[in-house]
Protein backbone atom coordinates (compact mmCIF):
# COMPACT_ATOMS: atom_id res chain seq x y z
CA UNK A 1 0.00 0.00 0.00
CA UNK A 2 1.34 3.40 -0.94
CA UNK A 3 1.66 5.95 1.82
CA UNK A 4 1.14 9.58 0.97
CA UNK A 5 3.63 12.19 2.00
CA UNK A 6 2.59 14.78 4.58
CA UNK A 7 2.78 17.45 1.90
CA UNK A 8 0.33 15.70 -0.43
CA UNK A 9 -1.99 14.90 2.47
CA UNK A 10 -2.07 18.56 3.48
CA UNK A 11 -2.76 19.57 -0.13
CA UNK A 12 -5.73 17.20 -0.25
CA UNK A 13 -7.02 18.57 3.06
CA UNK A 14 -6.62 22.12 1.73
CA UNK A 15 -8.60 21.21 -1.38
CA UNK A 16 -11.42 19.87 0.81
CA UNK A 17 -11.43 23.03 2.92
CA UNK A 18 -11.54 25.16 -0.21
CA UNK A 19 -13.94 23.16 -2.38
CA UNK A 20 -15.77 21.01 0.19
CA UNK A 21 -15.61 17.30 0.86
CA UNK A 22 -16.66 14.65 -1.64
CA UNK A 23 -18.31 12.11 0.67
CA UNK A 24 -19.23 8.62 -0.52
CA UNK A 25 -21.28 6.12 1.49
CA UNK A 26 -18.99 3.42 2.89
CA UNK A 27 -21.44 1.67 5.21
CA UNK A 28 -25.22 1.64 5.29
CA UNK A 29 -26.15 1.31 8.97
CA UNK A 30 -29.95 1.66 8.71
CA UNK A 31 -32.34 3.25 6.22
CA UNK A 32 -31.55 6.63 7.78
CA UNK A 33 -28.00 6.33 9.12
CA UNK A 34 -24.93 5.96 6.93
CA UNK A 35 -21.18 6.21 7.31
CA UNK A 36 -19.29 8.31 4.76
CA UNK A 37 -15.67 8.78 3.69
CA UNK A 38 -14.25 11.70 1.72
CA UNK A 39 -12.64 10.40 -1.46
CA UNK A 40 -10.03 13.13 -1.34
CA UNK A 41 -8.82 13.56 2.27
CA UNK A 42 -10.18 10.24 3.68
CA UNK A 43 -12.11 11.97 6.50
CA UNK A 44 -14.80 9.67 7.93
CA UNK A 45 -18.15 10.93 9.21
CA UNK A 46 -21.53 9.51 10.17
CA UNK A 47 -25.08 10.81 10.39
CA UNK A 48 -26.10 12.02 13.84
CA UNK A 49 -29.49 12.17 15.54
CA UNK A 50 -30.21 15.70 14.30
CA UNK A 51 -29.51 14.87 10.66
CA UNK A 52 -26.05 16.45 10.56
CA UNK A 53 -22.66 14.82 10.14
CA UNK A 54 -20.29 14.00 13.01
CA UNK A 55 -16.70 12.81 12.86
CA UNK A 56 -16.58 9.02 13.02
CA UNK A 57 -14.98 8.02 16.33
CA UNK A 58 -14.54 4.58 17.87
CA UNK A 59 -17.61 5.22 20.04
CA UNK A 60 -19.69 6.21 17.01
CA UNK A 61 -18.49 3.08 15.18
CA UNK A 62 -19.60 0.90 18.10
CA UNK A 63 -23.01 2.61 18.23
CA UNK A 64 -23.45 2.20 14.48
CA UNK A 65 -22.44 -1.48 14.69
CA UNK A 66 -25.03 -2.05 17.44
CA UNK A 67 -27.70 -0.29 15.37
CA UNK A 68 -26.76 -2.34 12.31
CA UNK A 69 -27.04 -5.60 14.32
CA UNK A 70 -30.37 -4.57 15.84
CA UNK A 71 -31.96 -3.64 12.52
CA UNK A 72 -30.59 -6.74 10.82
CA UNK A 73 -32.16 -8.95 13.50
CA UNK A 74 -35.47 -7.06 13.28
CA UNK A 75 -35.53 -7.38 9.50
CA UNK A 76 -34.81 -11.12 9.67
CA UNK A 77 -37.50 -11.58 12.30
CA UNK A 78 -40.08 -9.74 10.19
CA UNK A 79 -39.20 -11.74 7.10
CA UNK A 80 -39.44 -15.04 8.96
CA UNK A 81 -43.01 -14.21 10.06
CA UNK A 82 -44.25 -13.92 6.46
Amino acid sequence: MQQSSPKSASLRAFKCRLMGHNFKVTQKVTNYVNEYKCTCCKKEVSDNSTGGLDTLTNRTREINQSLRDLFTRRRQHRLSNY
